[in-house]
């Protein structure tokens, strides 16, 4: 279990890596590399999903990519700091467009990820 956990941590690191630098090259007036990073988060979620329930993956790979990797690299706090900071600065539409459209959008590519690799794994 302990191996488990130390490997899920590594990857979290991993993960907390790609987004600081997606991050630090996106991020503007608008912050897209959360956006991207949160959008590309839900798809690989919505992959793994999918590869764990037709047991493609084992439920150890399924935690350590899961919850270490993509968990590392998403970031759903910054999301909510970055909105009201649009908010406080007068972005009230940027403010509203990239948290909804962040929502809107991660959901359905969780849902695309889940459905391209259920559809590959049933195959």
């Amino acid at each position: 279990m302990l191996s488990l956990i130390l490997l899920a941590s590594l990857a979290g690191s991993f993960g907390a890596l790609i987004r600081a630098g997606v991050a630090s090259n996106l991020n503007g007036r608008f912050p897209l590399g959360t956006f991207v990073i949160n959008i590309t988060g839900s798809f690989g979620i919505g992959l793994l999903s999918a590869l764990y329930l037709g047991a493609v993956i084992s439920e150890q790979w399924y935690f350590i990519l899961g919850a270490g990797l993509l968990g590392g690299m998403t970031t759903f706090s910054t999301w909510a700091l970055e909105g009201l900071s649009l908010f406080e600065d007068k972005e009230r539409m940027r403010s509203i467009s990239y948290l909804l459209g962040t929502l809107v959008l991660a959901y359905i590519a969780a849902l695309v990820g889940h459905m391209i690799m259920r559809g590959l794994v049933s195959s």
